[in-house]
């Protein structure tokens, strides 16, 4: 194998990781981690804190390979994700599943024997509800997976709580709550923005916002024609009171009305 070979293929497998993805989760959890700590940290604190972030950066990035390897064949078919390696066959099956199982296997080794046994359990319940109960069960079945599949992406700041404290207390569960309930209403606006883009790919969520958007453009029929009118009013009054109107760039139409209900919370989730 030559260097450059071996170059490609480790930015393949790289990119199975979804860093981008992978940088948030870990700096959500650096945010439990920040905020489970009174005052400045020590330096056994940072210790410990950078032995979370290793390890909760590596159960993740095997969460999300096992996530490309089971929906490559849906991947391959939308333009935002056809790119990835197992969507291309630039790595195989056998390749990825390794790679991901490998990534977990030392992930959550470091977890417990750096961090503590909580950390490394919730950790690896993450990876479980993410990569097989969200992606293999729920997402195929429902459009409402991002509804329980959630829990696992609001999991990040509980992590952060339990590998500095040992713990999770009621401060960690407010933290997970903030997330849980934002993000459903957050990926639904983004997916009608994109639904002509997702419905390649045949699943639920897709059909969802279809049905969704139709009613939202008055191309429906019914009593929940009727509601989705009245949601029509209302959901531009409430983004304008909390910061929709910052957005100018989003002329006024249903597909730009949804980015602005995705962007308008977005400052006021960070905070």
């Amino acid at each position: 194998m030559t260097a450059a070979t071996s170059s490609s293929a480790w930015r393949q497998y790289y990119a199975l990781t979804k860093p981008r993805v992978v940088q948030l989760i870990v700096f959500c959890a650096l945010i439990g981690m920040v905020l489970a700590v009174p005052g400045a940290p020590k330096a056994p604190e940072l210790l410990l804190g950078l032995w979370a972030c290793i390890g909760i950066w590596l159960v993740a990035g095997a969460a999300a390979a096992f996530n490309c390897l089971v929906e490559k064949t849906i991947d391959s078919k939308m333009k935002r994700t056809a790119w990835r390696p197992t969507a291309k066959g630039e790595l195989s099956d056998r390749q990825a599943l390794l790679f991901s199982a490998a990534l977990c296997a030392v992930g959550s080794a470091i977890l417990y024997v750096m961090v503590n046994p909580l950390t490394m359990w919730l950790t690896f319940a993450t990876f479980v509800g993410y990569a097989i109960i969200y992606t293999v069960i729920l997402k195929p079945l429902t459009p409402q997976n991002i509804v329980i599949g959630g829990a696992s992406g609001a999991m990040p700041p509980v992590l952060g709580w339990a590998a500095m404290t040992g713990d999770v207390g009621p401060e960690a569960l407010i933290l997970f709550l903030i997330i849980f309930l934002w993000t459903p209403p957050h990926f639904w606006a983004l997916a009608l923005y994109r639904v002509h883009r997702g419905a390649d790919g045949r699943l639920p969520d897709a059909l969802c916002v279809r049905h969704e958007f139709l009613a939202l453009s008055g191309r429906g029929r019914g009593l929940e024609h009727w509601l989705h009118r009245l949601c029509r009013r209302l959901v531009p009054c409430l983004f304008r009171r909390i910061g929709a109107q910052d957005f100018p760039f989003f002329p006024d139409s249903p597909e730009c009305l949804v980015c602005r209900a995705a962007g308008g919370p977005l400052p006021f989730l960070s905070v």
